[in-house]
């Protein structure tokens, strides 16, 4: 079996709390900051990917799919159809907590996450809400984990808005999805 590279093990072990000295030894080893293709593409893993495929796995893939069977023909608003909305907010929450397994700490925080960009995604009507607040939310913990490192070049800063600025743009052009 090949060895695990640092970037991969970065993206799989980062979820356990951005900011943390964890995150920032993590992004060291990756050599961000140092190594220009390594750090453009783990931070457009974070910024930009991430928020866009998670966004469509656990709100268009999950939550709604599950939301509108259980919710069938009910009305909006219905006991009903808040019910199809909890049970299918409470089955992608728990996915999205097992897909972020980390710190112990951080898993009410995972959740309440889970539960805003549902939110955002029932308010919104499409995957752009929930795209953007997942994408503002992982660039903002990237940046305080590159601003924690201490000797990131300027350039490096300059990624995470523009994942974000991407993240935006791709998710209104899937439109209502």
């Amino acid at each position: 079996m090949a060895a695990e590279s640092p970037d991969a093990r970065v993206l799989l072990q980062m979820t356990g709390g951005f900011g943390s000295s964890g995150s920032v030894d993590l992004f060291r080893e990756a050599q961000v900051g140092v190594d220009v293709r390594r750090t453009v593409s783990l931070l457009a893993a974070v910024c930009l990917i991430a928020p866009v495929t998670e966004e469509i796995f656990f709100r268009a893939g999950l939550f709604r799919p599950i939301r509108d069977a259980i919710a069938g023909t009910a009305r909006p608003g219905s006991r009903r159809a808040w019910l199809a909305a909890l049970l299918g907010l409470l089955v992608g929450g728990l996915a999205f907590l097992e897909a972020h397994q980390g710190n112990p700490a951080v898993l009410v925080l995972y959740f309440v996450l889970a539960a805003f960009f549902t939110g955002a995604y029932l308010a919104t009507g499409s995957l752009t809400g929930p795209v953007v607040a997942h994408a503002v939310n992982n660039v903002a913990a990237t940046t305080m984990t590159l601003i924690k490192m201490g000797d990131v070049p300027a350039w490096v800063f300059v990624l995470p808005p523009a994942g974000l600025l991407l993240s935006i743009a791709v998710s209104v052009a899937c439109g209502r999805f």
